[in-house]
């Protein structure tokens, strides 16, 4: 396996580390309420609420479920080779994480009562959940290409690199 597939499939599994840390959190009138990590959003988190005490089971998000499986293939697709298949589940990872903070930031937006302010604060392995997808996509294809004189060197003994030109 090639540095660049190495490198990229650690990055991708890297996003698989990043959601044990807090992801986000939740504040009332200032005042932290939950926080949640990337794997309790995924499989749906126990909420206690703090003023009553009574506890609530989060429903588990798709979008981020999706994220992680699309993160999990883009390793896999890297580990075997495929960049281009891997650069588009990285996206299509990147656009489920978009969607999950769109959606939750959206649902905070639209309280019914004006005197609850109520703020999602995205954590930072959230954002370095995006810049290592990115980085995953990217690594590849810039900072190990290969240079036209290590391509010349890898091509068979005995065959050209460039065809000669005509003569005659």
């Amino acid at each position: 396996m090639k540095r660049a597939s190495k490198a990229s499939a650690s990055l991708y599994a890297f996003v698989l580390v990043l959601l044990a840390f807090p992801f986000l959190s939740v504040s009332c009138n200032g005042q932290k309420v939950f926080e949640f990590s990337g794997y309790e959003m995924v499989m749906g988190a126990e909420m206690i609420n703090p003023i009553d005490g009574s506890v609530d089971k989060a429903n588990p998000n798709l979008p981020l479920a999706l994220t992680v499986i699309a993160a999990v293939a883009a390793a896999v697709a890297t580990w075997k080779g495929r960049h281009h298949l891997s650069a588009i589940l990285a996206l299509a990872s990147m656009a489920g994480l978009m969607y999950f903070g769109l959606n939750m930031w959206t649902q905070a937006q639209g309280q019914s009562d004006p005197s609850i302010v109520v703020r999602v604060h995205f954590a930072a392995a959230y954002w370095l959940s995006y810049l290592t997808l990115l980085a995953g996509m990217l690594v590849p294809h810039y900072l190990f290409r290969e240079s036209p004189q290590q391509l010349e060197t890898r091509a068979a003994p005995g065959t050209l690199s460039r065809p000669e030109p005509p003569t005659g």
